[in-house]
């Protein structure tokens, strides 16, 4: 194996939490990994990410590039509520952090700012847009 196929068989491992030293370096990285997958149920794994992904983005706001907003921080107009997912300190967790975008104009023309927002700011900007789609 090379060394940037023995590299993602250990990244796989811990981020399943698996003994690295179940890799067997005798075999191809294709055979380790479908080993893998097969002993320890990586399939179901992700899947059940994927299903903890989806419920945690129909909980809370995401992406709205199309619509413009007022920046809770500095007042101005944006271009809506970004969504960044973050990997935490240990490299184990993805949290979500929310951004504004807005233009702002520099001796150069205009150059993007971005502001971070508070949570619990993105789902009040979110009810506020739910309002005011639902009177229009």
């Amino acid at each position: 194996m090379k060394g940037i196929e023995k590299y993602n068989l250990r990244k796989l491992c811990s981020r399943h939490e698996i003994d690295p030293y179940e890799v067997d370096s005798s075999l191809t990285y294709r055979e380790n990994r479908s080993s893998l997958t097969e002993r320890f149920n990586l399939e179901g794994r992700e899947a059940k990410f994927e299903r903890e992904y989806e419920r945690w983005l129909a909980e809370h706001p995401h992406r709205e590039y199309r619509d413009s907003i007022t920046c809770p921080r500095c007042g101005s107009t944006g271009s809506g509520l970004h969504l960044k997912w973050v990997l935490n300190e240990q490299k184990r967790r993805y949290y979500p952090y929310y951004y504004v975008a807005h233009s702002i104009r520099s001796d150069r023309g205009y150059r993007v700012q971005w502001h971070y927002v508070r949570l619990a700011q993105a789902i009040e900007i979110q009810k506020i847009r739910q309002t005011e789609g639902s009177t229009h």
